[in-house]
């Protein structure tokens, strides 16, 4: 068996970001200081501009890049648990190819598909010199960049001819997990004392076939981490297998799908918003921003809204119209914000399109009214006047009304 040398005593826990594009109302606060384990210093090169080529590159609004700089101190370590068992040659992934008018969708292995998804992730790993570890669960040993060796650039190119290489094997994600854990917690002192937390990404299309995996995991809610589970599948089976360990354990965790299908689980409560592939990098990434993580769960509130588009768009949350007060300044100034952005690809419509569709948004602002009528009966009946009768909220309050005289009658 090939021996790893163990990397642990050469990773830092952060490296200072320092970036001059405010975003305001975001919800986690940036940690200035990094702090250092081991007797390791830090990276020590000059990081006052922060080299964000490769979101530039791919079309990332100013206010996602903001974001990102400004959360990723706070999760200032990663580790990537990646799967490349067999099963990954399954050819029923996606991946964009092209470039603007010319993007297009295309058939693929889940492995391309994560593969396409892990490189960016390496590069952007080393540009943001944010400390990444990546584990293959077959092939190689953990490989950790970001960290600022000297020998980076070799290490990422290893890293890359392995997403060349054809995957297989089973999926020993037990053994990986556990061998995590024991870094954080080498790790655990460091990063509560300074208001911190890792992020493990795991990135798979299957059942762990070493162990138990909610028991693999659970020592992780003693710990100061964020887990994000990035599936490379919508096999119902496995599907329910992870969302089964969510629900198992107290733990801050994420389980997102791919980006076709995450894209289509938020149009069913945001139809409004294209979720195009910078967003689901970000979160690929572990960056955990609340109104990012409702999407696919809920209709944002016009507050989250608000807030929302100031994290994508960028600029002060207090120049942003609050749209409660005054939707149709709202809508205008989303309309001017998606004009300066322009079009970025739909994973859902398959061509270019604004982050915001003003359309459905209007549609969404109706619906949200209604909802927010519908709690008012609860306590009174509010009725509005004469000259609403003929809006579309109206109409429903109207059906919504007669469906609680239906059921009076016939209880």
């Amino acid at each position: 068996m090939k021996t790893c040398e163990k990397q642990l005593d050469s990773l830092p826990v952060a490296v200072a970001i320092d970036t001059n594009v405010p975003v305001e109302g975001l919800a986690v606060e940036a940690v200035p200081i990094p702090i250092t384990v081991g007797g390791i210093s830090p990276n020590s090169a000059d990081q006052s501009e922060i080299p964000i080529s490769l979101l530039a590159e791919n079309h990332w609004p100013l206010g996602l890049q903001a974001t990102l700089v400004q959360t990723v101190q706070k999760y200032p370590l990663r580790y990537f648990i990646c799967d490349d068992s067999g099963s990954m040659l399954t050819n029923d992934g996606n991946k964009i190819v092209g470039e603007g008018i010319n993007s297009t969708m295309l058939r693929c292995t889940r492995w391309s598909e994560l593969s396409a998804a892990l490189k960016f992730h390496v590069r952007l790993a080393d540009q943001l010199q944010a400390v990444s570890q990546f584990r293959f669960l077959n092939s190689s040993c953990p490989i950790t960049i970001g960290d600022g060796a000297a020998d980076s650039a070799e290490k990422i190119q290893k890293l890359l001819q392995l997403l060349e290489a054809s995957p297989s094997g089973g999926t020993p994600l037990c053994r990986h997990i556990r061998e995590v854990i024991d870094e954080i917690k080498s790790k655990e002192i460091e990063l509560r004392r300074n208001g911190q937390r890792a992020c493990l990404v795991i990135a798979t299309d299957g059942e762990s076939t070493d162990g138990n995996l909610t028991e693999a995991m659970r020592p992780l809610q003693n710990l100061p981490v964020w887990v994000v589970v990035r599936l490379c599948t919508d096999q119902e089976n496995i599907v329910t297998y992870w969302n089964q360990i969510d629900s198992d354990l107290e733990l801050d965790m994420d389980v997102i799908d791919d980006l076709c299908g995450e894209a289509e689980e938020v149009r069913v409560f945001n139809r409004w918003l294209n979720y195009a592939e910078p967003l689901h990098r970000l979160r690929e990434f572990g960056i955990p921003i609340k109104e990012f993580d409702l999407l696919d769960e809920s209709l944002l509130s016009l507050e989250q809204l608000r807030v929302f588009s100031c994290l994508v768009f960028g600029g002060a949350l207090e120049t942003y119209p609050h749209p409660q007060v005054d939707w149709s300044t709202f809508v205008s100034f989303i309309q001017t914000k998606n004009e300066e952005i322009g079009r970025v690809w739909s994973p859902t419509q398959k061509r270019l399109e604004y982050w915001i569709d003003l359309s459905n948004l209007n549609s969404a602002n109706e619906y949200q009214k209604l909802s927010e009528m519908t709690k008012n009966t609860t306590n009174s009946i509010v009725w509005p006047k004469l000259s609403e009768y003929n809006s579309p909220w109206m109409i429903g309050f109207i059906v919504l009304m007669l469906a609680y005289a239906c059921m009076f009658l016939t209880s």
